[in-house]
């Protein structure tokens, strides 16, 4: 579910996708599609209803925000932390994700 109210986020964060959907000529529905349609992950019928009630109280803007507070809330229902490592060495891969109890590691 992280990861879906990320990506919802990253969509909403898009500066065209922004431009686009404040566009007054367009109607919720016409944003609603817009949005799905740039969403790749599928939609459980609830992240559909969320969706629909964030584009049509002209809410889309504070998805990123939104998603800040969700994953804040779900580390600390389950006594996690996101942190990021950085070195001066490079890894062997250029990117990695490890868990390393309970702490996020990203590279690269």
């Amino acid at each position: 579910m992280v990861s879906l109210v990320a990506e919802l986020a990253a969509v909403a964060r898009h500066a065209e996708v922004a431009q686009v959907v404040n566009d007054p000529k367009l109607g919720g529905s016409q944003v609603y599609d817009l949005v799905r349609g740039l969403i790749r992950s599928p939609l459980p019928a609830a992240a559909e209803n969320f969706l629909r009630l964030v584009v049509d109280n002209g809410r889309l803007a504070a998805l990123p925000e939104v998603a800040r507070q969700f994953r804040a809330m779900k580390n600390a229902a389950e006594g996690q932390a996101d942190c990021l490592i950085e070195s001066a060495l490079r890894s062997a891969t250029s990117r990695s994700a490890i868990s390393c109890g309970g702490c996020r590691r990203s590279s690269g």
